[in-house]
């Protein structure tokens, strides 16, 4: 899972707001925003979406957030009407980070700071109150204004949405199961490889393999395969931007066991081919040369990142 960092030390700029509605047979047009984040408010799905290389399913009170940059559209036609909630708005101080940094968020907790953490997709169990905040900032039209009163509520929006997120982790925390699915999926990054199978993550843990797996959907809502699948395409995403590989080997790098079983696998995932992803992303990484430490790039190819 991906998490929005943002700094409410700098400001945070309301852009636009709105709710749509839809009756069946709709599906959401592709656009990229920039430099605004997008946060969708799902009051009535599902809504089937694809962020970046990530498809999600957004139902009642489901809350996503669309970084700058990241291309959003539609992957499935609803059969029945949709119905959501949609705010823009620019914050100059922000990153994305990866569930490897998952216990940032706990550390937020016991310190005062100005950050903001929250998971780019969750559910808000206690709605009414970030419902309200959202109402709130619909009905204001002040546009010729120098100070937005805006710009302080989409603030207190994200810092209710943080503490409704929060009390649900400490929740989790309280489950013996939440950390053994954290250390399951650490184990899965390092250890990953064209042979890692569910059944040797099962031995590896002393579980059975049906238990495991319904745990793990459970608390995921993936696969275990899924979620193998998604690390190896996150390799190979960024093999395919950052090194001149050719497709053959970064499909062994990436750690498939051959080039069609990858090209198929890739496109599931991404729409796109290997070869179309790297075409329509050639410039765009020199915007963002960090690469993530949650990646599990093969040391014998690190000298080829650019």
């Amino acid at each position: 899972m991906s998490y929005e960092l943002l700094k409410l030390n700098q400001p945070v700029h309301y852009y636009k707001s709105g709710e749509f509605m839809s009756t069946d047979n709709w599906r959401h047009s592709k656009i990229i925003n920039y430099p605004d984040y997008e946060l969708i408010f799902c009051l009535h799905g599902p809504l089937y979406l694809k962020i970046g290389m990530k498809e999600v399913v957004l139902n009642k009170n489901d809350v996503c957030f669309v970084p700058p940059s990241i291309p959003i559209v539609g992957t499935t036609y609803t059969s029945e009407p949709v119905n959501f909630y949609w705010l823009h708005f620019i914050s100059n101080a922000h990153q994305t980070i990866t569930d490897h940094d998952a216990q940032l968020i706990m550390d937020n907790t016991k310190k005062k700071t100005t950050n903001i953490i929250l998971p780019q997709k969750f559910n808000v169990l206690e709605a009414d109150d970030a419902l309200l905040r959202i109402h709130q900032i619909l009905s204001i039209h002040n546009d010729n204004q120098l100070i937005d009163e805006r710009d302080f509520l989409i603030s207190a929006l994200l810092i209710n949405l943080e503490t409704n997120y929060l009390k649900q982790l400490e929740k989790q925390d309280e489950r013996p199961e939440f950390y053994r699915i954290e250390a399951i999926k650490e184990w899965i990054r390092s250890n990953i490889s064209s042979e890692l199978s569910v059944s040797q993550i099962a031995q590896q843990f002393n579980l059975n393999v049906d238990y495991m797996s319904r745990t793990f959907k459970k608390n995921t809502s993936m696969t275990i395969s899924s979620y193998i699948n998604n690390i190896k395409i996150d390799v190979a995403s960024l093999l395919l931007i950052r090194t001149p590989l050719t497709v053959k080997e970064i499909a062994y790098n990436s750690y498939f066991t051959n080039e069609k079983t990858f090209i198929r696998c890739f496109k599931r995932v991404t729409g796109v081919t290997p070869s179309e992803f790297r075409k329509s992303n050639a410039l765009i990484h020199h915007n963002n040369p960090d690469i993530d430490p949650a990646i599990p790039i093969p040391k014998r190819i690190v000298h080829f990142l650019k």
